[in-house]
Protein backbone atom coordinates (compact mmCIF):
# COMPACT_ATOMS: atom_id res chain seq x y z
CA UNK A 1 0.00 0.00 0.00
CA UNK A 2 1.48 3.40 -0.98
CA UNK A 3 2.14 5.94 1.77
CA UNK A 4 -0.54 8.69 2.01
CA UNK A 5 0.04 12.00 0.26
CA UNK A 6 -0.91 15.53 1.25
CA UNK A 7 -4.37 15.30 -0.31
CA UNK A 8 -5.03 11.99 1.45
CA UNK A 9 -4.18 13.43 4.84
CA UNK A 10 -6.18 16.61 4.20
CA UNK A 11 -9.29 14.67 3.25
CA UNK A 12 -9.01 12.43 6.31
CA UNK A 13 -8.31 15.20 8.84
CA UNK A 14 -11.38 17.19 7.79
CA UNK A 15 -13.18 14.78 10.12
CA UNK A 16 -10.99 14.65 13.23
CA UNK A 17 -13.43 12.37 15.03
CA UNK A 18 -12.88 9.63 12.45
CA UNK A 19 -9.25 10.40 11.64
CA UNK A 20 -8.13 10.20 15.28
CA UNK A 21 -10.57 7.60 16.54
CA UNK A 22 -9.35 6.23 19.85
CA UNK A 23 -7.28 9.33 20.67
CA UNK A 24 -9.73 11.42 22.70
CA UNK A 25 -7.93 14.76 22.81
CA UNK A 26 -7.22 14.73 19.06
CA UNK A 27 -10.56 13.27 17.94
CA UNK A 28 -12.41 16.03 19.78
CA UNK A 29 -10.18 18.78 18.44
CA UNK A 30 -11.08 21.39 15.84
CA UNK A 31 -8.98 21.59 12.70
CA UNK A 32 -8.03 25.11 11.60
CA UNK A 33 -9.18 25.78 8.02
CA UNK A 34 -8.07 28.14 5.27
CA UNK A 35 -10.22 30.68 3.43
CA UNK A 36 -11.61 27.86 1.25
CA UNK A 37 -12.81 25.90 4.24
CA UNK A 38 -10.17 23.19 3.84
CA UNK A 39 -7.78 22.16 6.63
CA UNK A 40 -4.87 24.59 6.85
CA UNK A 41 -1.81 22.77 5.53
CA UNK A 42 1.92 23.49 5.46
CA UNK A 43 3.92 20.95 3.50
CA UNK A 44 7.57 20.04 3.15
CA UNK A 45 9.45 17.29 1.36
CA UNK A 46 8.95 14.64 4.04
CA UNK A 47 5.87 15.70 6.01
CA UNK A 48 2.84 17.94 6.03
CA UNK A 49 1.60 19.89 9.04
CA UNK A 50 -1.94 20.62 10.20
CA UNK A 51 -3.07 23.04 12.89
CA UNK A 52 -5.53 21.75 15.48
CA UNK A 53 -7.20 23.35 18.50
CA UNK A 54 -7.88 20.82 21.21
CA UNK A 55 -11.34 20.48 22.79
CA UNK A 56 -12.68 22.90 25.42
CA UNK A 57 -10.57 25.77 24.10
CA UNK A 58 -7.47 23.77 24.75
CA UNK A 59 -4.00 24.46 23.37
CA UNK A 60 -3.23 24.80 19.68
CA UNK A 61 -1.01 22.00 18.41
CA UNK A 62 0.76 21.12 15.18
CA UNK A 63 0.18 17.63 13.80
CA UNK A 64 2.94 16.43 11.45
CA UNK A 65 1.95 13.64 9.07
CA UNK A 66 4.70 11.83 7.20
CA UNK A 67 4.84 11.45 3.44
CA UNK A 68 7.12 8.42 3.44
CA UNK A 69 8.03 5.56 5.73
CA UNK A 70 11.18 5.84 7.85
CA UNK A 71 12.18 2.48 9.29
CA UNK A 72 13.73 3.60 12.61
CA UNK A 73 11.53 6.66 13.13
CA UNK A 74 9.82 5.48 16.32
CA UNK A 75 13.14 4.46 17.88
CA UNK A 76 14.79 7.74 16.90
CA UNK A 77 12.06 9.91 18.38
CA UNK A 78 11.93 7.81 21.55
CA UNK A 79 15.69 8.20 22.05
CA UNK A 80 15.51 11.90 21.18
CA UNK A 81 12.75 12.62 23.67
CA UNK A 82 14.58 10.69 26.38
CA UNK A 83 17.78 12.68 25.72
CA UNK A 84 16.01 16.04 25.85
CA UNK A 85 13.58 15.41 28.73
CA UNK A 86 15.87 16.61 31.55
CA UNK A 87 17.29 19.56 29.62
CA UNK A 88 15.72 23.00 29.73
CA UNK A 89 15.78 24.13 26.10
CA UNK A 90 13.56 27.18 25.48
CA UNK A 91 14.16 27.26 21.73
CA UNK A 92 12.64 23.80 21.21
CA UNK A 93 8.93 22.93 21.38
CA UNK A 94 7.28 20.03 23.17
CA UNK A 95 6.64 17.04 20.91
CA UNK A 96 5.26 13.53 21.11
CA UNK A 97 5.62 10.74 18.55
CA UNK A 98 2.40 8.71 18.27
CA UNK A 99 2.66 5.50 16.20
CA UNK A 100 -0.44 4.06 14.53
CA UNK A 101 -2.46 7.22 15.08
CA UNK A 102 -4.17 8.96 12.15
CA UNK A 103 -6.49 6.85 9.98
CA UNK A 104 -6.14 7.36 6.24
CA UNK A 105 -7.89 5.08 3.74
CA UNK A 106 -8.56 2.55 6.48
CA UNK A 107 -4.97 2.27 7.73
CA UNK A 108 -3.24 3.97 10.66
CA UNK A 109 -0.08 6.03 10.32
CA UNK A 110 2.26 7.75 12.80
CA UNK A 111 2.18 11.46 13.60
CA UNK A 112 4.17 13.94 15.61
CA UNK A 113 2.07 16.13 17.89
CA UNK A 114 3.96 19.33 18.63
CA UNK A 115 3.38 22.45 20.65
CA UNK A 116 2.33 25.22 18.27
CA UNK A 117 5.13 27.78 17.90
CA UNK A 118 3.49 31.18 17.42
CA UNK A 119 5.14 33.56 15.02
CA UNK A 120 6.41 33.68 11.46
CA UNK A 121 8.90 31.58 9.57
CA UNK A 122 12.32 33.23 9.52
CA UNK A 123 12.13 34.35 5.88
CA UNK A 124 8.72 35.98 6.38
CA UNK A 125 9.88 37.73 9.56
CA UNK A 126 12.97 39.09 7.79
CA UNK A 127 10.97 40.22 4.76
CA UNK A 128 8.52 42.08 7.02
CA UNK A 129 11.36 43.84 8.84
CA UNK A 130 13.74 44.78 6.04
CA UNK A 131 13.18 48.44 6.91
CA UNK A 132 14.28 47.83 10.51
CA UNK A 133 18.04 47.19 10.43
CA UNK A 134 18.37 47.47 14.22
CA UNK A 135 15.87 44.65 14.68
CA UNK A 136 17.71 42.50 12.14
CA UNK A 137 21.00 43.16 13.91
CA UNK A 138 19.43 41.98 17.17
CA UNK A 139 17.98 38.99 15.31
CA UNK A 140 21.48 37.99 14.17
CA UNK A 141 22.69 38.06 17.77
CA UNK A 142 19.75 35.96 18.91
CA UNK A 143 20.57 33.50 16.17
CA UNK A 144 24.18 33.36 17.33
CA UNK A 145 23.05 32.61 20.90
CA UNK A 146 20.59 29.93 19.79
CA UNK A 147 23.25 28.14 17.75
CA UNK A 148 25.74 28.32 20.64
CA UNK A 149 23.13 26.96 23.06
CA UNK A 150 22.43 24.02 20.73
CA UNK A 151 26.09 23.05 20.69
CA UNK A 152 26.41 23.28 24.47
CA UNK A 153 24.16 20.25 24.82
CA UNK A 154 25.87 18.28 22.01
CA UNK A 155 22.93 18.20 19.63
CA UNK A 156 22.35 19.43 16.09
CA UNK A 157 19.03 20.24 14.48
CA UNK A 158 20.04 18.67 11.18
CA UNK A 159 17.93 20.85 8.88
CA UNK A 160 18.40 24.50 9.80
CA UNK A 161 16.58 26.59 7.20
CA UNK A 162 14.08 29.44 7.06
CA UNK A 163 11.01 27.17 7.28
CA UNK A 164 12.19 25.46 10.46
CA UNK A 165 12.94 28.65 12.40
CA UNK A 166 10.00 30.52 13.92
CA UNK A 167 10.35 34.15 15.07
CA UNK A 168 7.79 35.84 17.31
CA UNK A 169 6.94 39.54 17.24
CA UNK A 170 10.06 40.38 19.24
CA UNK A 171 12.41 38.26 17.16
CA UNK A 172 12.69 35.47 19.72
CA UNK A 173 13.48 32.23 17.92
CA UNK A 174 12.31 28.63 18.18
CA UNK A 175 13.09 25.58 16.09
CA UNK A 176 10.60 23.07 14.69
CA UNK A 177 10.85 19.79 12.73
CA UNK A 178 13.19 17.40 14.52
CA UNK A 179 13.24 14.57 11.97
CA UNK A 180 16.99 14.99 11.35
CA UNK A 181 18.05 16.03 14.85
CA UNK A 182 21.37 14.59 16.01
CA UNK A 183 22.15 13.46 19.56
CA UNK A 184 25.28 11.57 20.72
CA UNK A 185 23.34 8.30 20.74
CA UNK A 186 22.99 8.54 16.96
CA UNK A 187 26.72 8.40 16.23
CA UNK A 188 27.40 5.90 13.47
CA UNK A 189 23.92 6.15 11.97
CA UNK A 190 23.13 7.92 8.71
CA UNK A 191 20.94 11.01 8.74
CA UNK A 192 17.33 10.44 7.64
CA UNK A 193 17.70 13.33 5.17
CA UNK A 194 20.36 15.62 3.73
CA UNK A 195 18.46 18.82 4.49
CA UNK A 196 17.57 21.90 2.48
CA UNK A 197 20.02 22.34 -0.43
CA UNK A 198 20.13 26.14 -0.06
CA UNK A 199 21.53 25.76 3.46
CA UNK A 200 23.96 22.87 3.06
CA UNK A 201 27.34 22.19 1.52
CA UNK A 202 26.72 20.71 -1.96
CA UNK A 203 28.90 17.70 -1.11
CA UNK A 204 26.94 16.82 2.04
CA UNK A 205 25.39 13.35 2.15
CA UNK A 206 23.38 11.37 4.71
CA UNK A 207 26.69 9.91 5.93
CA UNK A 208 27.66 13.35 7.22
CA UNK A 209 25.88 13.10 10.54
CA UNK A 210 27.35 14.44 13.77
CA UNK A 211 27.10 17.43 16.09
CA UNK A 212 28.80 19.69 13.52
CA UNK A 213 26.21 19.28 10.73
CA UNK A 214 24.48 22.59 11.55
CA UNK A 215 27.63 24.68 11.13
CA UNK A 216 27.30 25.44 7.42
CA UNK A 217 23.62 26.42 7.70
CA UNK A 218 24.24 28.44 10.87
CA UNK A 219 26.91 30.46 9.05
CA UNK A 220 24.72 30.97 5.98
CA UNK A 221 21.80 32.24 8.07
CA UNK A 222 23.90 34.53 10.27
CA UNK A 223 25.73 35.99 7.28
CA UNK A 224 22.45 36.54 5.41
CA UNK A 225 20.80 38.36 8.31
CA UNK A 226 23.84 40.57 8.87
CA UNK A 227 24.08 41.39 5.17
CA UNK A 228 20.38 42.28 4.97
CA UNK A 229 20.61 44.52 8.02
CA UNK A 230 23.22 46.51 6.10
CA UNK A 231 21.67 46.29 2.62
CA UNK A 232 17.98 45.39 2.39
CA UNK A 233 18.07 45.56 -1.42
CA UNK A 234 19.79 42.16 -1.44
CA UNK A 235 16.42 40.61 -0.67
CA UNK A 236 14.82 41.87 -3.88
CA UNK A 237 17.72 40.64 -5.97
CA UNK A 238 18.62 37.28 -4.44
CA UNK A 239 15.63 35.93 -2.55
CA UNK A 240 13.91 33.22 -4.62
CA UNK A 241 11.17 32.31 -2.08
CA UNK A 242 13.11 29.23 -0.96
CA UNK A 243 16.12 30.84 0.66
CA UNK A 244 17.24 34.07 2.32
CA UNK A 245 19.81 35.42 -0.16
CA UNK A 246 22.28 32.58 -0.81
CA UNK A 247 21.46 29.36 -2.64
CA UNK A 248 23.02 26.07 -3.65
CA UNK A 249 23.78 27.58 -7.05
CA UNK A 250 26.12 30.06 -5.34
CA UNK A 251 27.95 27.30 -3.46
CA UNK A 252 28.34 25.16 -6.58
CA UNK A 253 29.76 28.10 -8.53
CA UNK A 254 32.44 28.53 -5.88
CA UNK A 255 33.29 24.82 -6.06
CA UNK A 256 33.61 25.10 -9.83
CA UNK A 257 35.71 28.29 -9.56
CA UNK A 258 32.90 30.18 -11.23
CA UNK A 259 31.61 33.64 -10.24
CA UNK A 260 28.67 33.99 -7.89
CA UNK A 261 27.22 37.50 -8.13
CA UNK A 262 25.76 37.21 -4.64
CA UNK A 263 29.16 36.34 -3.16
CA UNK A 264 30.74 39.18 -5.13
CA UNK A 265 28.24 41.70 -3.73
CA UNK A 266 28.67 40.41 -0.18
CA UNK A 267 32.45 40.67 -0.49
CA UNK A 268 32.00 44.42 -1.19
CA UNK A 269 29.80 45.05 1.86
CA UNK A 270 30.44 48.12 4.00
CA UNK A 271 30.23 45.84 7.06
CA UNK A 272 33.71 44.33 7.68
CA UNK A 273 32.17 41.34 9.46
CA UNK A 274 30.06 40.51 6.40
CA UNK A 275 33.15 40.69 4.20
CA UNK A 276 35.12 38.32 6.42
CA UNK A 277 32.22 35.90 6.84
CA UNK A 278 31.78 35.85 3.07
CA UNK A 279 35.42 34.93 2.60
CA UNK A 280 35.14 32.15 5.17
CA UNK A 281 31.96 30.75 3.61
CA UNK A 282 33.68 30.69 0.22
CA UNK A 283 36.59 28.78 1.75
CA UNK A 284 34.15 26.24 3.17
CA UNK A 285 32.38 25.83 -0.17
CA UNK A 286 35.62 25.32 -2.09
CA UNK A 287 36.82 22.63 0.33
CA UNK A 288 36.51 18.98 -0.69
CA UNK A 289 35.23 18.24 2.82
CA UNK A 290 31.87 19.31 4.24
CA UNK A 291 33.19 20.13 7.72
CA UNK A 292 32.80 23.75 8.81
CA UNK A 293 33.95 25.35 12.09
CA UNK A 294 31.18 26.38 14.47
CA UNK A 295 29.67 29.84 14.09
CA UNK A 296 30.99 30.79 17.52
CA UNK A 297 34.54 29.74 16.63
CA UNK A 298 34.39 31.72 13.41
CA UNK A 299 33.04 34.88 15.06
CA UNK A 300 35.58 34.71 17.87
CA UNK A 301 38.37 34.37 15.32
CA UNK A 302 37.09 37.45 13.47
CA UNK A 303 36.82 39.47 16.68
CA UNK A 304 40.33 38.50 17.75
CA UNK A 305 41.82 39.69 14.44
CA UNK A 306 39.54 42.59 13.41
CA UNK A 307 42.06 44.37 11.17
CA UNK A 308 43.75 41.39 9.55
CA UNK A 309 42.91 39.63 6.34
CA UNK A 310 40.96 36.47 7.08
CA UNK A 311 43.13 33.36 7.01
CA UNK A 312 41.90 30.05 5.72
CA UNK A 313 39.90 28.02 8.21
CA UNK A 314 40.57 24.84 6.23
CA UNK A 315 43.82 23.18 5.27
CA UNK A 316 44.06 23.32 1.47
CA UNK A 317 46.30 20.29 1.08
CA UNK A 318 44.27 18.00 3.32
CA UNK A 319 42.82 15.03 1.44
CA UNK A 320 39.87 13.43 3.19
CA UNK A 321 37.76 10.53 2.03
CA UNK A 322 35.23 10.50 4.86
CA UNK A 323 33.23 12.66 7.21
CA UNK A 324 36.16 14.05 9.16
CA UNK A 325 36.95 17.66 10.00
CA UNK A 326 39.73 19.66 8.42
CA UNK A 327 39.60 22.33 11.10
CA UNK A 328 43.01 22.48 12.77
CA UNK A 329 42.62 21.51 16.41
CA UNK A 330 44.61 19.91 19.24
CA UNK A 331 44.71 16.58 21.01
CA UNK A 332 46.34 15.30 24.13
CA UNK A 333 48.73 12.43 23.30
CA UNK A 334 47.40 10.27 26.15
CA UNK A 335 44.00 9.84 24.47
CA UNK A 336 43.52 6.22 23.46
CA UNK A 337 39.80 5.88 22.76
CA UNK A 338 37.10 8.16 21.42
CA UNK A 339 34.79 9.16 24.29
CA UNK A 340 31.77 9.04 21.99
CA UNK A 341 32.07 5.77 20.07
CA UNK A 342 34.78 3.99 22.08
CA UNK A 343 36.99 3.22 19.09
CA UNK A 344 40.77 3.47 19.41
CA UNK A 345 42.39 6.58 17.96
CA UNK A 346 45.93 7.56 17.09
CA UNK A 347 47.59 9.63 19.85
CA UNK A 348 48.30 12.46 17.42
CA UNK A 349 44.93 12.35 15.66
CA UNK A 350 42.75 15.45 15.89
CA UNK A 351 39.50 13.58 15.29
CA UNK A 352 38.08 10.08 15.59
CA UNK A 353 38.45 8.22 12.31
CA UNK A 354 35.33 6.16 13.08
CA UNK A 355 32.72 8.75 14.04
CA UNK A 356 34.38 12.08 13.14
CA UNK A 357 34.16 13.42 16.70
CA UNK A 358 36.43 16.40 17.41
CA UNK A 359 38.93 15.94 20.27
CA UNK A 360 40.45 18.97 21.99
CA UNK A 361 43.11 19.73 24.61
CA UNK A 362 45.81 22.23 25.48
CA UNK A 363 48.44 20.26 23.58
CA UNK A 364 48.41 21.32 19.95
CA UNK A 365 48.86 18.90 17.09
CA UNK A 366 48.47 19.49 13.39
CA UNK A 367 45.13 18.15 12.20
CA UNK A 368 46.60 17.62 8.74
CA UNK A 369 49.64 15.44 9.45
CA UNK A 370 49.30 14.72 13.18
CA UNK A 371 52.71 16.14 14.17
CA UNK A 372 53.14 18.34 17.25
CA UNK A 373 53.18 22.04 16.40
CA UNK A 374 54.74 24.88 18.39
CA UNK A 375 52.06 26.68 20.50
CA UNK A 376 52.24 29.98 18.62
CA UNK A 377 53.23 28.72 15.18
CA UNK A 378 51.17 29.95 12.24
CA UNK A 379 52.02 26.93 10.12
CA UNK A 380 52.79 23.29 10.76
CA UNK A 381 56.56 22.84 10.46
CA UNK A 382 56.04 19.39 8.99
CA UNK A 383 53.37 19.86 6.31
CA UNK A 384 52.75 23.63 6.19
CA UNK A 385 49.03 23.48 7.04
CA UNK A 386 47.68 26.81 8.31
CA UNK A 387 46.72 27.03 11.96
CA UNK A 388 43.21 28.43 12.24
CA UNK A 389 43.78 30.66 15.28
CA UNK A 390 47.26 31.74 14.33
CA UNK A 391 48.11 35.17 15.81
Amino acid sequence: MPWPGRVDYREAIQDTNSAFKGFMDLSKSTVVVNDKGLPWLESGSSACVFKLIKSNQGPTVAVRCFLRKVEDQFERYTMLKDYLKDRQIPFLVFFSYIPDCVIVNGARYPIIEMEWASGECLDVFIKNNLNNPDLLTKLAQKWRKLVADIQKIDIAHGDLQHGNVIADDHGNLRLVDYDCMFIPEFIGRPSPEIGHPNYNHPLKSTEHYNKDIDNFAALVIYLSIKALSENAELWKIYNIDDNLILSQDDYVKVINSDHSKCFEILAKSTDPEVVKLTEILKQCCSSNNTYVPSLEEILRQIQETPNKRQRSVISDNYQDSGNRPKYIIGLSPDKKKCKHCGKEIRPAASFCGNCGETIRSNVQFCGNCGEVRRPNARFCGNCGAIRVNAP
